[in-house]
């Protein structure tokens, strides 16, 4: 089994939400794990990586067949396909090990909240009911890993591709949020 190791960089703030609020403090609070640290579910890089690979193979850069081979493909019974397993597996990214240590009883510093409402065009005037506060983590860096079944060089490229490719996660990218940059590291 091969294993790939990246980083993430994000040069901005982000949210990656838990689905969580924190009563009048934040109507959406980020995802935490049990140390109240950040970190981004595998679930949510595959699917960054999948959208990625998805226009790359549109662009014909590479084929539908290594998309499938990579990530799946779903099942759907109107076209004759069977659901079908990918042969990648990616791990959760964390911080690194080193600053979770270092980071212990500080991991309040690692959020902040910021404030957006609609304004009415008509009259300039904030909407009705329409403060949001959500929870936001600070810039900062997780790495993650990527195990593949089997270890090929075009699979390598491939995924190198979509990790460039990325380069804004969350919520609110189109408002400024989760500017990041994908780097991998073996």
């Amino acid at each position: 089994m091969g294993k790939i190791t990246y980083d993430i960089q994000f040069y901005a703030d982000w949210h990656a939400g838990s689905g969580l609020s924190a009563g009048m403090e934040s109507d959406s609070t980020c995802l935490k794990d049990s140390n109240g640290l950040p970190f981004l579910p595998g679930r949510t890089t595959k699917g960054l990586l999948r959208t990625e690979g998805e226009r790359l193979c549109a662009l014909g850069k590479y084929s539908d067949e290594l998309l499938t081979w990579v990530f799946g493909a779903g099942e759907n019974k109107d076209k004759g396909v069977t659901g079908k397993q990918g042969k990648v597996f990616f791990t959760d990214a964390s911080l690194p090990k080193s600053e979770q240590k270092a980071l212990k009883g500080k991991e309040t510093y690692l959020y902040r909240n910021i404030a957006s409402t609609a304004i009415d065009k008509s009259t300039g005037v904030a909407k009705e009911g329409s403060l949001r506060v959500m929870e936001v983590t600070v810039p900062l860096k997780l790495e993650g890993v990527i195990y593949v079944e089997q270890e090929k060089e075009l699979v390598r490229e491939f995924l190198h591709d979509c990790l460039r490719g990325v380069k804004l996660l969350g919520a609110n990218r189109h408002r400024g949020l989760g500017r990041c940059e994908f780097k991998l590291k073996n």
